[in-house]
């Protein structure tokens, strides 16, 4: 027998088929928050299981966490989240994850498979200090290979963070969906240096767009919500829907301008807060931009502005970081307008694939849009106002 059909009939055998759907992780582990003493680790299964994760600060024995509530041990999904506490501000933690197949879930005696584990990996929590430097990439609606892309523009420099600027993927529609994007997520950079998700207006859509929260760990549970890290203040808002909450696209099922609303209470207490006002830069990562790019005023955009527009003005924000439009670029304060820059990213089309760098050190901030191939496309530099 060749050996080219031997390898035939070990594809057709049940051996094979078993191999190809051994009980694995699908995605992750990928790291979540790593804020005020805490951090989230996520990872998912290609099949129901209970899991948890061995911890500690590099140097020290490991400990073991697991999530529960109410006293009971999260298992029998695919979602597995776990979060971590006690860490110290800028410290490094090794981990590693752990995941129990579950085969049958009987009342008194589930029937338990095999247990796999992640290989050992490392991440840092944030920590007050003179600097910080993150990775902002947004709009590659499904073209996951665009992070390994453009990751090379970064050209292996240090970055502390990530943020996914929102519209990920064009629309929400299953478990795989997430599954195929947060995989090579958690490839590129995830496992090690965490990520902050902006939602986009297409993450809003599709029968599963509820589910998201599940996926990703925020501060707050929210997804606005505001942290620190090295001399910055950064405030994430969620710009909902670029159209009104009538519109047939949605079918009676959005509320965005209430919600919108919502944030804005929230946002006010933000810029008169203490963490706020003494920053010495305060960022604002927005999937849409507003003021909005003029002759293309959706309602999403013209209420962003009118309801965030002069609360940041107000507290003084530095910079905008977005998307949405698909076409990069880089807009000044404008008096009377917008008192903060506003820098926009590209999207997964060959000409406008970018990511946006943001260096942050003692009083200088900058903000260099780069091309794949590791060019400038545009760049915006600032001084601290705050002394």
């Amino acid at each position: 027998m060749t050996a080219q059909a031997t390898l035939a009939l070990f594809l057709l055998s049940p051996l094979a088929a078993s191999a190809a759907d051994a009980f694995a992780f699908s995605s992750g582990p990928y790291v979540q928050s790593p804020l005020e003493g805490s951090a989230t680790i996520v990872w998912l299964t290609s099949r129901n299981a209970t899991g948890w994760v061995e911890y500690g600060k590099v140097g020290t024995a490991p400990r073991r966490a697991v999530a529960s509530r109410d006293g009971l041990i999260d298992a029998g999904g695919l979602v597995h989240k776990v979060p971590l506490t006690g860490l110290e501000p800028g410290a490094e933690y090794q981990y590693r994850v752990y995941a129990k197949e579950i085969i049958e879930y009987l009342p008194y005696r589930p029937r338990f498979g095999d247990v796999i584990s992640s290989p050992p990996a490392t991440f840092r929590t944030a920590k007050p200090g003179p600097a910080v430097n993150f990775l902002f990439f947004t709009d590659v609606h499904g073209r996951t290979g665009m992070f390994t892309e453009l990751l090379k523009a970064n050209a292996g420099r240090p970055y502390d963070f990530a943020v996914l600027g929102g519209d990920m993927l064009d629309h929400l529609d299953s478990h795989e969906q997430l599954r195929d994007l947060l995989g090579p997520v958690g490839d590129a950079f995830a496992g090690h240096i965490p990520f902050f998700w902006v939602r986009g207006n297409h993450e809003t859509r599709g029968r599963y767009a509820r589910e998201l929260p599940r996926y990703i760990a925020s501060p707050n549970g929210h997804y606005y919500y505001a942290f620190d890290w090295g001399p910055a203040r950064l405030v994430v808002l969620d710009t909902g829907e670029d159209k009104e909450d009538g519109n047939r696209e949605y079918s009676g099922l959005a509320d965005f301008d209430a919600y919108r609303r919502e944030q804005a209470a929230w946002l006010a207490r933000e810029i008169r807060g203490e963490q706020w006002r003494k920053a010495k830069f305060r960022i604002v990562l927005a999937h849409m931009p507003f003021p909005a790019v003029p002759g293309k005023e959706w309602h999403g955009q013209l209420d962003c502005y009118r309801v965030f527009g002069p609360l940041l003005n107000e507290g003084g924000a530095d910079l905008m970081l977005s998307g949405h439009q698909h076409q990069h670029a880089v807009i000044p304060p404008e008096p009377g307008q917008h008192g903060y820059a506003i820098v926009r990213g590209g999207a997964w089309n060959p000409e406008g694939r970018t990511v946006i760098r943001v260096e942050v050190e003692a009083d200088q901030l900058r903000a260099v849009i780069l091309r794949p191939d590791g060019s400038e496309a545009g760049r915006w530099e600032a001084r601290s106002r705050v002394r």
